[in-house]
């Protein structure tokens, strides 16, 4: 109460909708400092970007055909732009949730407006198809789709590059621009895992998405250059775009234990740790010859079968010397 007093006796003009906007704003700014810095809490300072932002909400905001109006500090501003067609074909009962208007330096200004959407009955038929995620190819499906990640491993490498250059210069303006390549690499990642879980969202004849359960798969030791790969993997990234867009789509999304699954055959169930050899598997009980990561995702599906229907049975024969625990990568 007293900051709201004290901010309507220094603006008396400032609208109390984009007050308690911006209130909000600040208070989620200091409650993500507190959970990221335990031994630093209330030590929030603020900090000024490079854009000046005013976050809005129902009460400030509202949006009438193509015509966009909102409250500022001096006036009600009216802005008249298009949605796509794509947006308001697929989302017909979208609603205006809030948004956030940016100013940058140069005078340019751009409204980021959030919709609320209603979101789609799960389907009640569909296959259930399981998802293998990995480093060399980000998903490989057990209908043996993939989304390689040959061309984003290099580009990682390029930054990788570039950071180590940074550090080893050591210099004020190296931190500077390391900081910018550290952001400029996430936004990458965060394009890729978009595509990817996009592909998947939009398969009209998925009902059942199984992933495997990978918490705790970063504090396997698996050696020097493996452990660094996984520390760049934005597999959770992935993961809940995976289950918001799929989400959208009614496609149910569900985890499993991801255990054996690259070591187990698909087809007769044995387990062999040297059936895998790169991207190729050849059981040698069976002679099943497939590729590895089609092999993992059609186990991971089975998996999640079984759990839902045991009459069906488990592949995992007592007289198979089973290995040490092995995380799908």
């Amino acid at each position: 109460k007293y900051g709201y007093r004290e901010a309507k006796h220094l603006v008396p003009g400032l609208p109390t909708g984009v007050l308690q906007a911006v209130a909000k704003s600040a208070c989620g700014a200091v409650s993500a400092w507190n959970r990221q810095n335990p031994k630093r809490r209330w030590e929030y300072a603020g900090r000024r970007g490079d854009t000046a932002s005013l976050p809005l909400n129902k009460t400030t905001l509202s949006r009438r055909g193509n015509l966009t109006t909102f409250s500022t500090v001096n006036k009600r501003v009216r802005v008249l732009h298009d949605i796509p067609a794509w947006f308001t074909e697929r989302y017909k009962s979208a609603e205006v949730q809030a948004a956030q208007v940016k100013v940058y330096d140069n005078g340019d200004a751009v409204i980021f407006i959030q919709f609320r959407v209603e979101v789609a009955q799960d389907r009640i038929t569909g296959d259930v198809i399981g998802v293998d995620r990995g480093l060399y190819n980000l998903f490989t499906t057990s209908t043996g789709d993939r989304f390689s990640s040959r061309q984003h491993i290099a580009v990682k490498r390029r930054y990788q590059y570039n950071r180590r250059s940074l550090q080893q210069k050591g210099t004020k303006s190296a931190h500077r621009k390391l900081r910018r390549v550290s952001g400029s690499e996430k936004r990458f990642m965060r394009d890729v895992n978009h595509c990817a879980s996009k592909q998947l969202a939009n398969n009209a004849n998925a009902g059942v998405y199984v992933i495997e359960d990978l918490k705790g798969i970063r504090k396997q030791r698996r050696g020097k250059k493996l452990n660094g790969w996984l520390s760049n993997w934005a597999f959770y990234e992935m993961e809940l775009f995976l289950r918001y867009k799929c989400r959208m789509n009614g496609i149910a999304v569900v985890a499993t234990d991801p255990r054996y699954t690259s070591q187990k055959c698909c087809v007769c169930g044995a387990i062999s740790k040297s059936a895998r050899s790169g991207s190729r598997y050849l059981c040698p009980d069976c002679g099943n010859r497939i590729h590895a990561d089609v092999n993992a995702a059609r186990n991971i599906r089975d998996n999640y079968v079984r759990s839902v229907k045991p009459e069906q049975g488990d592949f995992n024969h007592p007289d198979v010397c089973k290995p040490e625990s092995r995380d799908s990568v």
